[in-house]
């Protein structure tokens, strides 16, 4: 076993497929692919399944990666001290709801990253491909949405993955609706008051729908729906259809300079945020900030 095996099998298993990580690896694929299998003969276990669709970490392989990463990043550390190379390059990857205050924390903590190199990344996908990015360590941060329709599901999975779940802080339901609108002037809305709008919804990414265990937030049934992939096209589609969307927010969103008014959504229960890591493995220093910066935030 060397250490370039184990900066192969770390690489692959970020890549989640031999071919994308071989050019980053600087070889060529039979060659990566042959030092996977040599490492994996050596060892007497089964570090990747492999398909048509790329690879995927086996048990034994999720627990190997957990050391191989360790060590690969003392050395790394070891290297930057001793020898003056350039140093480890600074990564940091969240999955999470696609939701915009989220991606503004994101982005401070990139902003707040002075490294000469780094990697971040951000997955936008559903509380079930949240938790198995964790698994996986493709994410070493999820932040994941609970509520009483989803709860069950999501702690099993949780518990399945071995991962470790802490609760944060809260969000609240908003309607969205064009800045011109009736509605746009009260307080908040009354959800049986949404069935003359159109709703606009995003698909299979919908900020309501977790992709596990059923919606977060449960609306009337709409006579009117229009259904896109694009947040900024949901937007527009708000404005010019008369309608509304759904968004989930930590703080109250602004949105007026966009032509669109939130308006709390009434009777609603607020929906529970939570950061999902690996547990007994230490966090990167971004990955610490990002977590800082959700532990601050508190509903108005």
């Amino acid at each position: 076993m060397t250490l370039q095996q184990l900066r192969y099998v770390v690489e692959v298993a970020l890549r989640g497929s031999i071919s994308a990580a071989a050019p980053r690896l600087f070889i060529a694929q039979p060659s990566l692919s042959k030092a996977i299998h040599e490492l994996e003969r050596e060892l007497g276990i089964t570090i990747f399944k492999r398909s048509h669709h790329g690879v995927e970490l086996t048990e034994e392989g999720d627990r190997f990666l957990a050391y191989a990463r360790q060590v690969v990043e003392q050395v790394d550390l070891l290297e930057a001290h001793y020898v003056g190379s350039e140093g480890p390059r600074a990564s940091f990857c969240l999955s999470c709801p696609h939701e915009a205050q989220l991606t503004e924390l994101f982005a401070e903590t990139l902003a707040s990253c002075e490294a000469d190199a780094f990697e971040f990344s951000l997955r936008e996908v559903p509380a079930s491909v949240v938790i198995e990015d964790v698994r996986q360590q493709m994410s070493e941060l999820g932040i994941i949405y609970l509520s009483g329709h989803n709860r069950d599901a999501l702690t099993v999975a949780i518990r399945s993955a071995n991962l470790h779940y802490a609760a944060i802080t809260e969000a609240r339901p908003y309607i969205l609706v064009r800045e011109n609108s009736p509605f746009a002037q009260l307080s908040e809305v009354e959800p049986d008051g949404l069935s003359s709008l159109t709703r606009v919804m995003l698909g299979w990414v919908s900020f309501t729908h977790t992709g596990m265990g059923g919606p977060l937030v449960k609306l009337p049934s709409a006579s009117k729906v229009v259904r896109t992939t694009d947040r900024e096209t949901q937007k527009r589609l708000v404005r010019y259809f008369d309608g509304y969307m759904m968004q989930l927010a930590i703080r109250r969103p602004e949105t007026a300079s966009g032509g669109l008014v939130a308006l709390p959504l009434a009777g609603a229960e607020p929906v529970e945020v939570g950061l999902l890591t690996r547990p007994g493995i230490p966090l990167s220093p971004h990955a610490r900030k990002m977590s800082q910066k959700l532990r601050g935030l508190s509903m108005p």
